[in-house]
């Protein structure tokens, strides 16, 4: 990045002239925030970690386009340069975002060849990619708050079960434990497992949900070991 946004700064200086120059670019650093909160042991998930990238390639991405924007409305079309005008860079930047948005108020518009050039093949190509990246970062985003985080009802007693969890091993685990004739069955229920459940074992964790609780990762490197085993305490 810095090739393309120190150089013009010289140039600009060598030739007498201001040039707003290509240091928009350095928006796409924003492409290794992910990676930064990686090494600060803030991110730990795949899931987080993909949410992460996602976000940061969106912003950086839709940042650089507004740039690109803004240089060539201000810098106007090659040979004459007569034709351009005046926007500032957030003003591009809400531009982007009422035209990706599909909005389009008309209180903005590009007014360079090169700049509309720029904005059709932008559009057809991150509306196309938006909207597959849209879902992604919502199942992301919810199933991150759904069966991912940490158990923190330490006041209340619990056991931990891992292994093999599947409809079946799990309706006889918890017909057995939670039957009536035990005496002490006040007692929530953690099921550990790497998988998220499918549509019939969720089922059956909605219908306990007021003892049951589902994780997707690991309890420890201990329970690695337990894969392919039925469920256990």
């Amino acid at each position: 990045v810095d090739y393309f946004t120190i150089p013009p700064s010289f140039l600009s200086i060598y030739l007498g002239r201001t040039w707003i120059g290509l240091r928009f670019l350095r928006a796409l650093r924003l492409m290794t925030v992910p990676d930064i909160l990686q090494y600060l042991n803030i991110l730990k998930t795949s899931s987080s970690i993909r949410l992460a990238q996602l976000v940061s390639i969106f912003i950086s991405v839709w940042l650089t386009a507004a740039g690109i924007i803004h240089l060539l409305e201000n810098s106007g079309d090659p040979f004459e340069f007569q034709n351009q005008q005046r926007l500032s860079y957030w003003t591009c930047v809400y531009f982007l975002i009422v035209t990706m948005s599909t909005v389009g108020y008309g209180d903005v518009f590009c007014q360079t060849i090169l700049g509309r050039t720029f904005l059709v093949f932008f559009l057809l190509v991150g509306l196309a990619v938006m909207a597959s990246w849209i879902p992604e970062i919502t199942e992301l985003a919810g199933n991150r708050k759904r069966y991912g985080g940490e158990y923190k009802r330490e006041r209340r007693r619990h056991i931990v079960v891992c292994g093999h969890i599947t409809y079946e091993s799990v309706s006889h685990f918890l017909k057995d434990f939670l039957h009536e004739d035990r005496e002490d069955v006040d007692v929530e229920v953690v099921f550990l497992h790497r998988k998220e459940p499918d549509l019939e074992l969720e089922g059956l964790l909605k219908r306990h949900y007021t003892t049951v609780e589902f994780f997707s990762g690991y309890n420890d490197e201990r329970s690695r070991s337990r894969e392919g085993e039925g469920p256990r305490g």
